[in-house]
């Protein structure tokens, strides 16, 4: 699937069934949901929604802090992989934690590195 650039945005092969989705990297036509079969949410992903309740306010307030130190970094997505890594901790303990956080990277190269 190829991502275009703002402003370059390809026309759309059917209005009726595709939705143009935008994303930091840039964007691309996506199917709308429920045309082919109907979609359902099963118990894990509601599950997920309850973890993610929990685990996005804390990722956003971890970021504050380091907000600081990350001045001249691009952290892109940052918020949104602390925040996978502590519903990965919670699914996995049953607490958050940050022992998952070994490999979590920002900017393509930096490491956090956990004591």
């Amino acid at each position: 699937m190829a991502l275009y650039k703002k402003g370059k945005r390809p026309p759309n092969p059917d209005p009726e069934s595709y939705i143009w989705i935008d994303t930091k990297e840039g964007g691309f036509w996506r199917r709308r949901r429920g045309l082919v079969k109907k979609a359902r949410l099963n118990a894990a992903y509601l599950q997920s929604s309850e973890y993610t309740k929990i685990c996005s306010p804390a990722a956003s307030r971890i970021m504050r802090k380091l907000r600081p130190y990350m001045k001249g970094l691009q952290p892109g997505r940052i918020t949104v992989r602390i925040c996978g890594k502590l519903r990965k901790a919670l699914i996995e303990t049953n607490e958050p934690g940050i022992n998952c956080w070994k490999d979590l990277t920002c900017n393509g190269n930096i490491l956090f590195i956990i004591y």
